[in-house]
């Protein structure tokens, strides 16, 4: 339980520094955010993707589809997102959608 307690929270001090643009000492957060920055990447998926890791932390039951639609997104949906700046994607309709 502590592990946990622990985990969940350096996953808050991160999503914090991300969204503050600060503690920039962090390797993993000053390169992210530099990559972030160079790309044009938003950094609200990589929030969206903290949250859904915080979930993790905690034994949950996904009740709706909605609510399975909104974790598949934050722990999944949001690298997609991330990634397809980084590839180049031009595409705007999401494929499952056609």
């Amino acid at each position: 339980m502590e592990m946990k307690k622990n985990k969940a929270k350096r996953l808050n001090q991160i999503a914090t520094a991300i969204a503050s643009n600060k503690d920039l000492s962090q390797p993993c957060i000053r390169n992210f955010l530099t990559l972030s920055k160079n790309n044009e990447i938003s950094v609200q998926p990589a929030l969206e993707l903290i949250a859904g890791m915080q979930m993790d932390q905690t034994v949950f039951e996904l009740k709706t589809e909605r609510e399975l639609l909104r974790y598949s997104h934050a722990v999944a949906g949001t690298v997609g997102v991330m990634m397809c700046k980084l590839l180049g994607c031009k595409e705007k309709m999401p494929m499952h959608s056609r």
